[in-house]
């Protein structure tokens, strides 16, 4: 059974298991990196946008880089990054430079197809060991850490309010949650209107799930790298989520009509949800409301089932 501790605290973010969510890097195909001196060149990197801010952030970085280089940077945005860059390193096509989240770096280095950094230059050592670590494959650097988050687990305190449901009450463990929910959905539904507001949503995403593929000794990938999501031990702590759906109250944010949870929080289509703390500078920039009712609750993953 997954347990968490809970504490409230605005804008805090939580402290979860490192194997959760290791992060995102910065990689070069395998014949770009040796492109330097870039005077006069056009880089082409590839990214995916989380929001406006980040999007900024990116933009000033790219300046300050043409600026100090003299060279003329180009971005390409990938909206289904997996798909679309394992067709573009087919089409031959691929940036010289790209995000990639740490969870498909094995295929990626299987491939031979990244370039090998230099250490001293990358300043590695500036970096958390286990950062590093994820783009590191027999000693050799292949990629930098961009970034990295644990994630929390942001309540709507007005609609907990409204449906007179302390936050307090929410349970300490998936088993627990998952009796609780559907008492609390049918209060929203009473409320809001049913189909109108969403207990809480989950995401599929691969990073956020390892600590649940891995527990009681699930292993997700063989140790010749290979993927083995179909064993027996990681489809069974997968089932997890099939019961949390099965209350009719958990969802993606996709099913609700929203491109990220975040979205769909600040819009007011679910009533929690679990991410990271970037989505926190979003929902203060663009949905300024949600600050008079944001509080995040930190959540420590101790075991899972």
């Amino acid at each position: 059974m997954k347990k968490f501790s809970k504490f409230i605290n605005l804008g805090a973010v939580s402290l979860m298991t490192a194997a959760i969510f290791s992060g995102t890097g910065l990689l070069f195909r395998q014949d770009a990196f040796a492109a330097q001196p870039y005077k006069g060149k056009t880089i082409k990197i590839g990214v995916w946008i989380g929001s406006d801010l980040e999007q900024t952030g990116l933009n000033k970085l790219i300046k300050g880089f043409e600026k100090k280089e003299g060279a003329k940077v180009t971005e390409k945005v990938y909206t289904n990054f997996q798909t679309q860059i394992q067709a573009d390193f087919s089409a031959r096509k691929a940036p010289d430079v790209f995000y990639m989240d740490s969870s498909l770096y094995p295929w990626f280095i299987s491939q031979g197809v990244l370039a090998q950094l230099p250490k001293k230059q990358m300043q590695s050592t500036k970096f958390y060991k286990n950062l590093i670590a994820a783009f590191t494959s027999k000693g050799k650097l292949y990629g930098v850490p961009k970034d990295n988050s644990t994630l929390g687990l942001l309540i709507n305190k007005d609609m907990f309010k409204k449906v007179g449901v302390d936050p307090k009450t929410i349970p300490t463990s998936y088993a627990g949650l998952i009796k609780w929910l559907p008492g609390f959905q049918a209060k929203l539904n009473k409320a809001y209107g049913k189909g109108k507001v969403t207990a809480m949503t989950y995401d599929q995403d691969m990073a956020r799930n390892l600590a649940i593929m891995i527990a009681k000794g699930g292993k997700p990938v063989k140790n010749n790298g290979k993927a083995n999501l179909a064993s027996a031990q990681v489809v069974k702590n997968l089932g997890l989520y099939k019961k949390l759906v099965n209350t009719g109250a958990v969802a993606t944010a996709k099913d609700l009509g929203s491109g990220d949870n975040g979205t769909a929080f600040g819009t007011g289509k679910v009533a929690m949800t679990e991410e990271g703390n970037w989505t926190y500078q979003v929902q203060k920039s663009n949905i300024r409301q949600i600050l008079k009712f944001c509080q995040c609750q930190l959540i420590k993953a101790n075991s899972a089932e």
